[in-house]
């Protein structure tokens, strides 16, 4: 058997949040967000098996027991709407205006990730021939213990993931052509 290896995906894309129209271009009336790569769309579907003992204590039957996503990147760029995503506590420089990631700010240990929440969206760069991801509702983290190389040899980026909770209408996430997804 051949296979057409013109079929086999590679999906470079971009993020933003908020998209409201994925009939207009990126950012899809959302804002976009700084360069990522290594790009990882992780979908969660933990289950169980029900093992009959009658049979020797073989599984019997599975059941899906619940269902998430996580969607992982390397944040490549000092985007000011990116870190003002990613970063619990930002403020703008006293002379340059940029931003500034700083601890402690007002947002203290024990405050819900949840009010950070946004849409966020994985738009591919061939939206008519690649799927997309709309999360939902994403509460971004921070590698708990990122490391941030500060060399010549190697690019300054930081690992955020991005983990899908259920939203008002409680839905999760999407997969699929983005023209094929429904906003809000």
């Amino acid at each position: 058997m051949i296979h057409d290896v013109r079929r086999i995906l590679a999906v470079p894309g971009k993020l933003c949040t908020s998209p409201t129209d994925f009939t207009t271009a990126y950012p899809h009336g959302g804002t976009a967000l700084g360069t990522i790569r290594d790009a990882q769309i992780i979908i969660e579907q933990p289950y169980q098996f029900i093992i009959a003992e009658e049979y020797g204590n073989a599984r019997y039957e599975g059941v899906i027991t619940g269902e998430g996503v996580v969607f992982g990147a390397t944040l490549l760029s000092w985007d000011k709407d990116m870190l003002g995503k990613v970063f619990p506590n930002t403020s703008v420089g006293a002379s340059s205006g940029k931003t500034l990631v700083t601890s402690p700010g007002t947002i203290r240990p024990g405050e819900p990730m949840s009010s950070r929440a946004v849409a966020l969206c994985f738009s591919p760069d061939d939206p008519d021939r690649n799927p997309g991801l709309l999360i939902r509702k994403a509460i971004p983290a921070i590698k708990e213990t990122a490391e941030l190389a500060c060399r010549i040899d190697q690019e300054f980026g930081f690992p955020v993931l991005w983990y899908g909770i259920r939203d008002a209408s409680d839905r999760v996430y999407s997969v699929g052509l983005l023209r094929d997804i429904v906003l809000p």
